[in-house]
């Protein structure tokens, strides 16, 4: 089938092990391969020699940040050239401003159907895994709390995508959050159709993984929408948010001291919540736009794949 249609390149998206299969049949086609994260290029989805026999089969790897980038690298030992960045994006028509005047009303209506009227909302949009931290949310909640008694913290997801099925973990949160009743939120799975409208919600977003998160899109998203994200200098975020400008980074081993003091500067401070958030979304239409992204692959394909 692929014979017939005679494409010029043939891109594989995150599974490594079609690489050699590919090459195998068409030993002189142009392939790259795509690759999102760290899952199917680790052990035991892949071996390292196995990954090491498809890197050197591809004739480019794009991935999704420098951090990921570096991984290839170290792992396999190809050279820098070899691996093409190319950061995601994010639709703006979909994830528009929190700021805009013509979605105060919405924004409102919404808030109200959500019985958050009058809360400061703190947001936090995921997978609840372990590595995405959101413990340490609830942790210093206790602490916000006192000196923010209107704040309400959602957490929109569940433990994997779609499914209503807790953990252990997830089932550790809610009792947790039982401590401060009233002041957390648990959403199940919201589709992604749909999912901006939390964003705008939000005064503040969150992402506080202590994995290695290869990029993290959640944090483009929030950052469309206008919402100061509070994240964790871990993984690909560095290359997302510039700190105290598009949002705040904050060190793993001060994550609950830095999620409180930088939680309680943009409560405190709505001028500099909009001004946070103003950074943001201009940073997101430079650069991280599907348009923009589109557009960086093209002349990857166009100039750098002989």
């Amino acid at each position: 089938m692929i014979k017939e249609i005679a494409p010029d390149i043939i891109q594989v998206e995150n599974r490594p092990r079609y690489v050699q299969l590919l090459r195998s049949l068409l030993p002189y086609q142009k392939i790259v391969l795509s690759l999102h994260s760290t899952a199917f290029i680790s052990p035991p989805a892949l071996p390292k020699e196995e990954l090491i026999r498809c890197i050197r089969m591809a004739d480019r790897v794009v991935v999704n940040s420098e951090f990921l980038k570096e991984i290839i690298i170290q792992r396999t030992g190809c050279t820098k050239d070899k691996v093409f960045v190319n950061h995601l994006g994010v639709d703006t028509a979909q994830f528009r401003s929190k700021w805009l005047s013509n979605l105060k009303k919405p924004r409102k209506a919404f808030k109200k159907i959500q019985n958050l009227e009058s809360r400061k909302v703190l947001l936090y949009v995921g997978r609840l895994r372990k590595m995405k931290g959101i413990h340490h949310l609830l942790n210093v909640m206790p602490a916000l709390i006192k000196k923010h008694p209107d704040i309400c913290l959602v957490i929109v997801g569940s433990a994997s995508y779609s499914s209503a099925r807790k953990t252990k973990y997830v089932l550790k949160l809610e009792e947790t959050a039982e401590r401060f009743p009233g002041h957390v939120k648990f959403i199940p799975f919201i589709p992604h159709s749909s999912i901006q409208q939390w964003f705008q919600l939000a005064d503040i977003a969150y992402v506080p993984s202590t994995g290695k998160e290869a990029f993290g899109l959640v944090n483009v998203e929030a950052m469309a929408c206008g919402v100061p994200v509070i994240a964790s200098k871990a993984g690909g975020m560095k290359e997302i948010i510039e700190h105290g400008k598009t949002g705040y980074l904050i060190e793993l081993n001060q994550l609950e001291e830095g999620l409180i003091h930088h939680t309680e500067a943009l409560l405190s401070n709505q001028q500099l919540q909009k001004e946070i958030g103003s950074n943001a979304r201009s940073a997101v239409h430079h650069h991280f736009t599907w348009e923009r992204c589109a557009e960086r692959l093209f002349d990857l394909y166009l100039r750098e794949i002989p």
